[in-house]
């Protein structure tokens, strides 16, 4: 693992290693070749390996020349960068506190009274800031209400 980001890469490496010790011990009789450390000689067979994947896959991509991105996922790709403006601009609008009282909230799942507690507030207050919060957030990202979306949807 130590020399691969995966463990289905480190499993193939060590895979091809054991394939290597083996053909060499049916040819001479050996696991390495002689005067060799065996571990050492397993880590540069590892190693060697691991460089000749990364030539061929890089050979691969050159070979298949500049992928096509479809259009549907550039069109996701940019809305999903305006989503992410609007709402980064949303967390710095806010105060620290509600931001704090959102992130014990949304990030952590604690409750309203677990908040209190933790902040040393009334847990109505706490209440108050998550709805006011929400609602701001709502309006930076554009997004209707639950209540609002019913309504139209059914008039």
């Amino acid at each position: 693992m130590k020399f691969t980001r995966s463990f289905p890469d480190a499993e193939d490496a060590a895979s091809h290693v054991a394939q290597k010790i083996l053909e060499h011990h049916a040819r001479h009789g050996t696991l390495c070749p002689d005067s060799r450390d065996p571990v050492g000689w397993s880590k540069t067979v590892i190693r060697n390996y691991l460089i000749d994947q990364y030539r061929r896959s890089q050979a691969q991509r050159r070979r298949s020349g500049a992928l096509v991105v479809p259009e549907q996922d550039i069109a996701d790709d940019i809305a999903d960068r305006m989503i992410v403006r609007s709402a980064m601009a949303f967390v710095a609008s806010i105060e620290p506190q509600a931001h704090m009282i959102a992130m014990l909230r949304w990030g952590e799942g604690l409750s309203p009274q677990e908040i209190a507690d933790l902040l040393g507030m009334n847990p109505r207050s706490v209440r108050t800031s998550l709805h006011r919060t929400k609602k701001k957030m709502r309006a930076q990202l554009g997004v209707a209400e639950p209540q609002k979306i019913l309504r139209e949807g059914t008039a």
